[in-house]
């Protein structure tokens, strides 16, 4: 779960994410994102909607990359509308097919089902939180929430080491991605949410939580 107007997400974003690509450029996980618009940025609720439509034309991972380089550079102003449209005319995006599904109820009905997922997750402590498999990771001694970078990579290597072996007929992934940040997704997906995850591939029917979301895919090894 992460919001692009969250300074703390782009901290795990800065620290975390290429740990977390390597793991889907293998086949180990599945990376899916739940959008929120916490943080005190201006026009958050915006930036994530942005979010939200570039995923229908595969720009989703670009334009949050763009989005926390935002945070360090312009501030409370990082998510004007103009920065916005500039950035998606940047990447490529399509106007009329951004604007229909901006003006379409799809954004608010994803963040909707994304704040309802947040709520009912266990040991949800905000933007952001990772769940391996739906489960928020705690510590075995402490019981308090992993949060910090390299616990959360170490958790789900732990996962992963856990999981079955994956089976014969395993799907390969559509698209492999290539390299940090702006490459991050093997697939980006409308798809129904599980939570901001990190999944072991073979398990990832066991996620179901009831939003659209941005998915990053790998499913079997390479």
């Amino acid at each position: 779960y992460s919001s692009p107007a969250c300074p703390s997400c782009k901290v795990f974003h800065d620290e975390a994410m290429d740990g977390l690509i390597e793991r889907v450029k293998t086949g180990s996980i599945q990376l899916i994102f739940v959008p929120l618009t916490t943080g005190s940025i201006t026009n958050a609720p915006g930036a994530a909607r942005a979010v939200i439509c570039a995923t229908e034309q595969g720009k989703a991972w670009e334009l949050q990359d763009v989005m926390f380089s935002w945070q360090a550079i312009f501030g409370n102003q990082a998510f004007t509308n103009n920065r916005i449209v500039a950035a998606l005319d940047a990447l490529g995006v399509n106007n009329d097919n951004y604007n229909a599904c901006l003006s379409s109820q799809r954004p608010s009905e994803v963040l909707a089902s994304a704040e309802q997922a947040a709520s009912g997750l266990l040991n949800y402590i905000g933007t952001p939180t990772i769940a391996i498999n739906g489960v928020v990771p705690t510590d075995s001694e402490s019981g308090e929430v992993i949060n910090d970078s390299a616990g959360i990579l170490a958790a789900i290597d732990r996962a992963i080491a856990q999981a079955p072996a994956p089976s014969s007929n395993t799907t390969a992934p559509t698209v492999e991605p290539t390299s940090a940040g702006a490459e991050a997704a093997a697939t980006e997906v409308p798809t129904e949410a599980s939570t901001e995850t990190a999944v072991p591939t073979d398990a990832a029917t066991a996620t179901d939580a009831p939003t659209a979301t941005i998915e990053a895919t790998a499913t079997s090894g390479g």
